[in-house]
């Protein structure tokens, strides 16, 4: 049970129980593992809950272990409030973010402070963070500034390069109408792909 700014009245599913997406993560070729993403309302705010896990074997004994949940506050198209905690491979780290003014309020494992102006946070789903440069590190809290460089693909989506500090980089597709459909990115020399599973409605919609 997520604490602190998760929590927020229990949200009522006004939309559909299928506003879900959900990913399967494949690591050679191999499944290591699944993020989902469930879109909720409460009181007209768009309530987003992430999970992901992340779980590599050797001869059948876990040789790592990630485990992240995420719940974000969307009003009106803008970010209010982050809510997320992870165990990466036993190191517990944290984000927590609240709408402040004209900036946010950021608590995390990482980084603590006030950070004026906008922010998006590193979740993906939501294309319309591509028109903001500094993202939030779900996981520790970290401000990041992002570089992206994008090509428009044959059925007319996208695919992003996005890059910061700390070897920051992750590769985002999106379909014709701007929806997350999958990502790839290197964890220590070996690519990390997702695998749509549960495509759902369009998230964009509910914002």
């Amino acid at each position: 049970m997520l604490g602190g700014l998760a929590a927020l009245a229990a949200p009522s599913v006004a939309w559909a129980a299928g506003s879900k997406r959900s990913f399967e993560l494949l690591r050679g070729g191999n499944d290591i593992g699944f993020h989902t993403l469930t879109a909720t309302e409460t009181g007209g705010d768009l309530i987003m809950d992430i999970v992901i896990e992340i779980r590599v074997k050797v001869l059948g004994i876990t040789a790592y272990l990630y485990e992240h949940e995420n719940r974000e506050t969307w009003r009106g198209g803008e970010l209010i409030a982050i809510d997320a905690k992870t165990n990466a491979d036993g190191n517990d780290e944290f984000c927590r973010v609240a709408r402040s003014g004209e900036g946010y309020k950021i608590e995390g494992s990482a980084f603590s402070g006030d950070v004026a102006g906008q922010i998006a946070p590193t979740s993906y789903w939501n294309f319309n963070n591509f028109g903001v440069n500094r993202w939030v590190s779900t996981q520790s809290g970290k401000v990041l500034d992002v570089v992206f460089k994008n090509k428009t693909t044959a059925d007319g989506g996208s695919d992003w390069n996005v890059t910061g500090p700390d070897n920051f980089e992750t590769n985002l597709v999106y379909d014709a109408s701007k929806e997350w459909r999958g990502c790839s990115f290197d964890a220590r020399g070996t690519d990390i792909t997702y695998t749509e599973t549960a495509p759902g409605p369009r998230l964009l919609a509910l914002l």
